[in-house]
C-alpha cells in the first residue's frame, strides 16, 4: 500500500496541512496513470494496488475519471484486473 494510490489522501478533506484534499480528478489519474504506465513498461508481472473507499471515489467526476483509467489499460491488452484478496490466494499468501 502506498498513499500516493490511495484516494483519501488526494480527495478528502483534512485539517493537517500537509494533506488537504480536494484535488481535482486529473491530476490524480496523472499520478495513478503515470506510476502504472511505468510500472507497465518496466516491471514484468508487476502489481499496482489502488486503495479506494466508496464514500471518497464514489462521486460523479472521480468515478469518470477511474473509468478512463480502467479504458486506458484495457486497450493495452496485457493488463488485467483482480481483488487484492484473489491476487494474494493465487500468490498462495
Amino acid at each position: 500500500m502506498s498513499f500516493e494510490f490511495d484516494d483519501w489522501a488526494h480527495f478528502q478533506f483534512n485539517f493537517d496541512p500537509y494533506r488537504s484534499g480536494h484535488s481535482a480528478p486529473s491530476k490524480v489519474r496523472e499520478i495513478w496513470q503515470g506510476e502504472i504506465d511505468w510500472m507497465h513498461a518496466n516491471v514484468e508481472g508487476g502489481i499496482a494496488t489502488i486503495t479506494m473507499h466508496p464514500q471518497v471515489i464514489g462521486r460523479g467526476h472521480r468515478i469518470a475519471m477511474l473509468e478512463q483509467i480502467i479504458i486506458h489499460y484495457l486497450t493495452e491488452g496485457d493488463v488485467s484486473f483482480a481483488r487484492m484478496g484473489d491476487v494474494a490466494r493465487s500468490l498462495g499468501a
